[in-house]
């Protein structure tokens, strides 16, 4: 993990843990800066309305001859507002999540459109831990983790 501090003051930080470039802010962290760096996109998170999406956020990233295959998690058509999964974790990735990225403003129910996050509370009070890899990689296969779970 790396603390790269010109990407991650730009993102929510309960998603650090999950990006390579990331996961090594907060406490505990190589260096002073990194483990005091603050995200300048969580006072904006809080007045951002959330759209619902087609396809979850991370889906520019794939080839377009994968798109089809790879963006629609579950769910056929994409994306989808599972309200027992997305209610348990931040709104703030909801967008990066197939299961959820269907939720918020201009979503096709009214469930999925009011739908809140129980978590969001709970967040603020959680200490950021640096890591030596990112979250994700616990589901990478061992024999592919050095390669998988470097990042850059």
């Amino acid at each position: 993990c790396a603390c790269d501090s010109n990407t991650c003051k730009q993102i929510p930080n309960n998603t650090w843990m999950w990006n390579p470039q990331c996961c090594g802010c907060g406490q505990g962290a190589g260096s002073k800066l990194a483990a005091e760096l603050v995200s300048e996109g969580e006072q904006s998170q809080v007045s951002v309305q959330l759209e619902a999406l087609s396809v979850p956020a991370w889906c520019q990233y794939v080839p377009d001859a994968q798109k089809q295959a790879w963006c629609r998690g579950s769910s056929a058509s994409g994306c989808a507002c599972d309200s027992n999964t997305c209610k348990q974790i931040p709104n703030s990735t909801w967008m990066w999540n197939p299961q959820c990225c269907r939720c918020g403003q201009g979503a096709s129910s009214e469930q999925a459109a009011e739908l809140v996050s129980e978590v969001e509370q709970s967040q603020a009070l959680v200490q950021l831990q640096a890591l030596s890899v990112p979250a994700w990689c616990q589901y990478v296969p061992d024999a592919e983790q050095q390669a998988a779970c470097r990042g850059s």
